[in-house]
């Protein structure tokens, strides 16, 4: 075979294993892979903008105020329920009271519907509670007050109080008995309790 014809095929043979297709190939994924990689941190760069976003829109909008309730028919509710309880407590009771037992935020981040001062015993109604909450706000701070005269002013404030409230309130016609949703039905001995303290009524 003539030595030109010779050189010709092994120039052909070189080219056909030349390493330039792999070198072009590997430089085509590489650039596909970072192409990859930009686009994935985009994308989290986007949604952690988007909830630094929302973060800030909610920490910069008011709380809404809770409503300020003036009803009424307050003074014929605390006459009706002090009928049917067989006390007076138009005395002891303060009807959308200013106390900070009732407008501070309590439980929940809210501000409480009563409360009931164990310093001088008095039933506070707040200016949040709804109307049609009244009687029964009224009927459970009783509870606490016939809690305050049986145990004393120093008796510790707790869940089984105001699962003992919430039970004796609702034999008497509540149908709000927020820590009985909260902590379920009370036990036999809160139902004990609630014998007592029913029995306690007019005694003080």
């Amino acid at each position: 075979m003539p030595l030109i014809t010779q050189l010709e095929q092994r120039s052909e043979s070189a080219a056909d294993h030349s390493p330039t297709r792999p070198r072009q190939s590997a430089g085509r994924d590489s650039a596909a892979f970072w192409r990859r990689i930009e686009l994935v941190l985009y994308g989290v760069m986007v949604t952690l903008l988007a909830a630094f976003l929302l973060l800030e829109t909610a920490s910069t909008t008011p709380a809404r105020a809770p409503a300020v309730y003036a009803c009424a028919d307050d003074r014929a509710i605390l006459d009706q329920v002090s009928a049917q309880l067989g006390e007076d407590l138009t005395p002891i009771t303060v009807l959308r009271s200013s106390s900070p037992h009732v407008t501070r935020a309590g439980s929940h981040n809210l501000p409480n519907y009563g409360a009931m001062t164990r310093a001088d015993g008095r039933i506070h109604v707040g200016p949040h509670t709804p109307c049609e909450l009244v009687d029964d706000t009224l009927r459970h701070e009783y509870v606490h007050v016939l809690q305050r005269r049986l145990l004393g002013a120093d008796v510790p404030a707790g869940r089984d109080l105001e699962l003992v409230a919430d039970a004796l309130a609702r034999r008497w016609g509540n149908t709000y008995a927020p820590y009985i949703v909260e902590h379920g039905e009370p036990t036999t001995e809160h139902q004990h309790q609630a014998d007592i303290l029913d029995a306690s009524r007019g005694c003080g």
